[in-house]
This record gives C-alpha cells, sequence and structure tokens, in this order.
C-alpha cells in the first residue's frame, strides 16, 4: 500500500491548539488530530519532539503553525502523517502502537 494524500493541500492554517492533543485547523474547516507525540522539523533541520500532553511551550509551536499554508498531507502506509508547510516546516506524527 503506497502513501495517501489527505486534504488540506493549499489550505492556511487558521487555528492551533497544543495541550493533551495537537489540533490543527485550516480555513477550509480541514482539522487535523494528533495524540502521539508528533516532531516539527524546521527549515534548518532543527526537530522538536512534542511531548503530549505539551507544557505551556506549546503556545510558541502553535503560532509557528498559524498562518501557514500546507503544501502536502500525506498518510503513509506505515499509519504515520507527514505535513509539509509552506514555510518548509514539517509536522511528522508516528504510527500508533494502538492501530
Amino acid at each position: 500500500m503506497n502513501a495517501m494524500n489527505l486534504p488540506g493541500a493549499g489550505q492556511r492554517v487558521v487555528r492551533t491548539e497544543i495541550s493533551y492533543a495537537l489540533r490543527v485547523e485550516t480555513d477550509a474547516h480541514v482539522r487535523y488530530f494528533v495524540e502521539e507525540n508528533p516532531v516539527l522539523t524546521r527549515p534548518d533541520d532543527t526537530e522538536i519532539i512534542i511531548s503530549l500532553p505539551a507544557p505551556a511551550s506549546g503556545t510558541d509551536i502553535a503560532a509557528e503553525l498559524t498562518g501557514a499554508t500546507i503544501e502536502l498531507s500525506t498518510g503513509p502506509a506505515d499509519g504515520s502523517l507527514v505535513v509539509l508547510f509552506g514555510t518548509v516546516t514539517v509536522l511528522s506524527v508516528p504510527p500508533s502502537p494502538d492501530f
């Protein structure tokens, strides 16, 4: 099974919340809800592991994603999630061992 393109490409992130989960919503009302610990890779290849539930520092990451445009969103065959933003930031979520 190959990667599956998911909705969201070309849409702008209008809301991001990080607490017990990572929630992202686009201007076309596509929503991502992540309960596994995502990794944010910045353009300089700095990786930030977002440990959920996230502490107050998660607000900075939420602000970084809000306003960004999603270039590509895929669900690879292994059950992970990869979202590429126009800022060349990548949000990746490992597959859950529960599914």
